[in-house]
């Protein structure tokens, strides 16, 4: 005998409350683990968080409106706690970065300074100091163009906050879950992202990407070319244009532009965003084709210039 939505809602409600107390309870026993232990332990909370975010999305066309926003918001406070237990518990990651050298120096006059020229930040993500935690994160960056290179094959986080002006261009990396905070005017490419993209607080900005999951919280004048196997959402957002990411294959259904707006309940279609027109997209795919560390700032100018009002 099938359930109702009611009582499905129900039973959702009682095992979410499970494993949401069970992931509480690890991230409060992290500070009696070994040392040793800690990355293992945060990688395994991380997955466990993903795997609710999941089930949550699966569990939408029963879950009503109210208990979905609910859910989002203990999701975020998860995640967030365990940010915060990994930057209490582990000492903070120096990765190593270094410019990216011209191939002729401009002069050799060393009274003569080229503030203007953008810096190319490129991590090593081989380095032990760079794999510390799998996580990599980059923030307080400006007019920066940051490039992940080099492969691995352990699965990473990738952290992005506080940019202004940058470009993240991030390739042939195992990315487990992007999340990115407080950036603005800003151009993220990057490849396929195994489980969630989590945004709070993004403007003025363009993001290309593949993923399962996508929510972002607080955008306003964003341009998102993405894949997506599920449903995306955005909340307390404004001015979203999204568009197909050609150049990631999809085998699944993408929904880039089955967008749930969790500020606009009604039935009529939400003027929080749209689906970009063809011209426009195409424009679009066709710079980030022919991005390069080199030209990439002048990319994020052009496109901007098309962005803001």
């Amino acid at each position: 005998m099938s359930q109702t939505a009611t009582e499905a809602s129900n039973n959702f409600w009682q095992d979410f409350k499970a494993e949401r107390q069970s992931i509480e309870d690890q991230i409060q026993q992290l500070g009696a683990k070994p040392k040793n232990d800690l990355p293992g332990c945060f990688d395994s909370i991380l997955k466990q968080i993903n795997q609710l975010e999941k089930t949550l999305t699966q569990a939408l066309d029963f879950v009503p409106s109210y208990d979905e926003r609910q859910y989002m918001e203990q999701l975020k406070v998860l995640s967030a706690s365990l940010e915060s237990a990994k930057a209490n518990l582990t000492p903070k990651a120096k990765f190593s970065f270094k410019s990216r050298k011209t191939k002729k120096e401009a002069s050799n006059n060393p009274g003569v300074q080229h503030n203007n020229k953008p810096t190319t930040t490129i991590l090593d993500t081989n380095a032990p100091s760079a794999r510390k935690d799998n996580v990599l994160s980059f923030k307080d960056k400006v007019d920066t163009v940051i490039r992940v290179e080099n492969p691995t094959t352990t699965a990473v986080n990738v952290l992005l906050s506080k940019l202004r002006r940058c470009v993240v261009l991030v390739d042939n990396l195992n990315i487990s879950s992007l999340h990115v905070e407080d950036l603005k005017e800003c151009l993220i490419v990057c490849g396929m992202v195994q489980g969630s993209v989590l945004i709070y607080g993004i403007s003025l900005s363009i993001i290309a990407v593949g993923c399962h999951q996508f929510r972002m919280h607080n955008a306003q004048g964003v341009d998102v070319i993405y894949n997506v196997s599920s449903r995306p959402i955005i909340e307390d957002s404004s001015n979203i244009r999204v568009t197909e990411y050609p150049a990631i294959s999809v085998e699944t259904t993408n929904y880039f532009d089955n967008v749930d707006d969790f500020n606009w309940l009604k039935q009529q279609a939400s003027p929080n965003w749209k689906v970009m027109d063809s011209s426009k997209s195409n424009h679009i795919n066709h710079q980030l084709s022919s991005i390069t560390p080199e030209n990439a700032l002048s990319i994020l100018s052009a496109l901007l210039s098309e962005i803001k009002p």
